[in-house]
């Protein structure tokens, strides 16, 4: 007997959904009824108990059986009491609307009324009387609204939506049987392992089944891709592991998996997976989100469930081309369905703000610990993230521009003076801080919390009774949300800070060290496997993703030969900033070097784009985009994609490349075979000295975890080093070479954190560097 468990509510808001996408849910409304809700249920149960023989908060829970299944469903009613021989069951909703404009009950909600009375009524049999109290939040007025229903009614409704959701979960289940005897029969897709590819499978594997996690380093090249997928999948197979969350740092990191994916179908067929798209890119249309203007979002809900059911009977392969062609046909958002869809797949792929980010994680999966596995590639981005996720900052100059939005608006004015209050403030910190840009403090600034927190209490008030569709007024509000949600969870791993910019100033409540946040997260599932070809150094991420003493790192060596690589370290430049200028001359000239080659694909980096072209204006004027290219900063795709696409395969001349550190270009691109020979990395990839970095110095510091310098500055550069050097040996038969330029290569601590086969490479000045380069070319 296979056994599922839903709740009364996510049933009946499931299986009866209806209507439009609306802007109804105004900002902060879920907030708000969260705050006040259960304050109104307590209210009226207080006055309920005082009328009548009163049961309150009342648990149901009732087990229905079909075939080989066992569907068990659960809730909590309001209240309920027995009079004249009739059951009446409480179902309280509070509201914002005028009650009298309500001509009839809401379908969800006496549904969910009448599944409670049927489940309390199952012993005695009783007709019931169900009532649905509607509460206004503003006024305090009440409106019961009642229906009267015999036993049989309601047994007939309710096993009703029993059997309409066991046909989505026969379905379900019949295909997932199919599948694990698929997976359980699943040969390793290619001929052999590579070396250390095995190793890596069985690592995946036995921590998924004894729930822990697993740091993978493993050089690009291995396969990380099939070798956490494939051992995932053989574990979920075996009942070790249910959903599998594949996060990626960026929109070009969904291909490598989707493609594995795709193949692994093929000879798992019943295999399915879902690529979620960000809404603002997969939206067909630039219009509101309403019925009013979208047709997708009027009747959306009639028809969503209609599209999902059709789709998964007969799709297993959701791509965005796929999800974009079902939701044309059927006229429903394609960001919404394919949010409904994920519910019904085997493998979910999407970016690391799905499960990571506080404001948009997906709480159909990650609001309580369920059997997930979690695969986070390119992990050695995710501490970084997760700081800017966790970090919020509040300029004066909205609340001056959002204030005036209110001075002559009806019910505004409370809205008006908060936003003055904080405002008010904002000058006292200005003049406060004297000749100074900012302070940082340890503990946030209370008064700050108050006055914010006052305004959006307001704000509020004013949404719920009024609404807006000011973009500026909606922003602010959720940036004041978040702020004072980050303040109600600060602790020694946060930082506040105040700050003059330009002419304005802002309050920054910043995450310094989001090692427990990583943790905690990471625990909502069952196992994770944080895998990157640079997790160097291995103690620093295994800290910063904030895993337990029993989780284990995985290192695994490059499978190519090592004479396919050449290492140059040049100590004759030196990048620390002080010096820097003196040596753009003889930086140039390593770019000469490579320029005066017969054939080749090269890139330089830089630590910022500033270096970048104070180097450049060095160069001669003729070279530049002939032979020598800048990245180009646009945030345009096809120019992207178009100045990654130039590195062409048989070069027949030279092509260099000058690019920033950390960027797409040092760890977002894939040039295999000769589409690039070679990489310059100039200087130890320390990041810029700015507050926040000092920051993140002083928590480490201040708190004993270690080296704040290190943890802030060395341990960063040193990753963006290593990731650029990757970008050269990305196959068997691939050959290259990488020149570290920088005196402190060949100095500690930066030496002591270079892999050990770069570590062993030759100290070179220019001249002796670009001659070995030559030969090596030649050869």
């Amino acid at each position: 007997m296979e056994k599922y468990e839903i709740s009364i509510r996510t049933l009946v808001e499931f299986i009866l959904r209806y209507g439009d996408i609306t802007t109804s849910d105004k900002p902060g409304q879920n907030v708000e009824r969260a705050q006040y809700g259960a304050h109104i249920h307590k209210k009226l149960q207080q006055e309920f108990e005082k009328e009548k023989d009163y049961n309150k908060e009342a648990y149901v829970r009732h087990t229905y059986e079909k075939s080989d299944i066992s569907l068990t469903v659960t809730g909590r009613a309001d209240g309920w009491y027995i009079t004249d021989d009739k059951l009446y069951v409480d179902e309280i909703k509070t509201v914002e609307f005028d009650l009298e404009i309500m001509e009839e009950i809401d379908p969800l909600h006496l549904a969910q009324a009448m599944c409670y009375a049927y489940v309390l009524s199952l012993d005695e049999k009783m007709n019931s009387i169900v009532n649905v109290i509607y509460y206004n939040i503003h006024t305090d007025e009440k409106r019961i609204m009642q229906k009267e229903y015999t036993f049989a009614e309601l047994e007939e409704f309710f096993l009703n939506l029993c059997e309409r959701y066991i046909s989505w979960i026969s379905f379900d289940r019949e295909r997932k049987v199919k599948l694990h005897v698929q997976l359980k029969e699943l040969k390793f897709p290619f001929p052999m392992y590579r070396e250390g590819q095995r190793q890596l499978c069985t690592a995946v594997y036995r921590t998924i089944e004894r729930e822990n996690k697993l740091l993978v380093q493993a050089p690009t090249g291995i396969g990380k891709t099939i070798s956490v997928l494939f051992p995932s999948l053989k574990a979920v197979a075996e009942g070790k592991g249910g959903r599998i969350f594949f996060l990626t740092a960026r929109n070009a990191g969904v291909l490598a998996p989707q493609d594995t994916l795709l193949m692994l179908n093929s000879k798992a067929n019943d295999l399915s997976f879902i690529a979620l798209t960000a809404k603002e890119k997969i939206c067909p249309f630039e219009l509101a989100c309403n019925p009013e203007d979208c047709e997708y979002a009027k009747g959306h809900y009639d028809r969503i469930n209609d599209a999902v059911f059709e789709s998964i009977n007969n799709y297993r392969l959701f791509t965005r081309d796929v999800i974009e062609k079902i939701s044309k046909k059927h006229k429903v958002c394609p960001f919404e369905f394919s949010l409904d869809v994920s519910e019904w797949v085997d493998v979910v792929i999407g970016d690391y703000n799905y499960l990571f980010d506080p404001r948009v994680y997906l709480k159909r999966f990650f609001s309580s610990k369920q059997d997930h596995v979690f695969l986070v590639d390119e992990a050695h981005n995710l501490i970084d993230r997760t700081r800017d996720m966790y970090t919020q900052k509040l300029y004066k100059k909205s609340f001056s521009e959002v204030r005036k939005k209110f001075k002559d608006r009806e019910n505004g004015r409370n809205v008006y003076n908060k936003a003055g209050k904080v405002i008010r403030y904002f000058n006292k910190l200005n003049k406060s801080l004297d000749d100074k840009d900012y302070v940082v403090t340890e503990e946030f600034d209370n008064t700050m919390y108050m006055l914010v927190n006052d305004f959006t209490v307001c704000l509020t008030e004013f949404l719920h009774k009024v609404g807006s569709d000011d973009e500026k007024v909606t922003e602010l509000f959720m940036n004041c949300l978040f702020f004072c949600k980050l303040l109600e969870i600060y602790d020694e791993r946060f930082c506040y800070y105040t700050r003059k910019e330009n002419s304005d100033i802002f309050a920054c409540v910043y995450l310094a060290d989001p090692s427990k946040i990583i943790g905690e997260t990471l625990e909502l599932g069952r196992s994770a496997i944080l895998f990157s070809g640079t997790l160097e150094p291995l103690q620093y991420y295994y800290q910063g993703f904030g895993v337990k003493e029993d989780d284990k790192i995985f290192s695994v060596s490059s499978p190519f030969p090592k004479e396919n690589r050449k290492v140059f370290i040049c100590t004759d430049v030196s990048t620390r900033y002080k010096k820097r200028a003196f040596y753009y001359e003889l930086i140039a000239e390593y770019i000469l070097g490579l320029a005066s080659l017969q054939k080749g694909n090269f890139i330089v980096y830089f630590s910022s784009y500033r270096y970048l072209k104070d180097v450049a204006n060095c160069l001669p004027a003729e070279l530049m985009d002939i032979t020598v290219f800048i990245q180009p900063q646009t945030q345009d795709p096809d120019e992207r994609e178009q100045f990654v696409h130039d590195f062409k395969s048989e070069p027949d001349g030279v092509r260099i490349g000058l690019c920033v550190l950390g960027g797409i270009y040092s760890e977002g691109i894939d040039l295999a075979g000769d589409r690039l020979g070679g990489v310059i990395v100039v200087g130890v990839g320390l990041p810029q000295v700015c507050l926040e970095r000092d920051i993140i110095k002083m928590v480490y510091d201040r708190n004993q975890w270690g080296s704040g310098f290190m943890n802030a500055y060395v341990f960063p550069g040193i990753n963006k080093v290593l990731q650029a050097a990757g970008r050269v040996i990305r196959t068997e038969t691939d050959k290259g070479f990488i020149v570290l330029l920088d005196e402190r290569f060949n100095e500690n601590p930066y030496k002591s954190l270079l892999p050990e086969d770069m570590k062993s490479g030759c100290l070179y000045n220019k001249n002796d560097c670009i001659k070995e380069i030559k030969k090596l070319m030649e050869s």
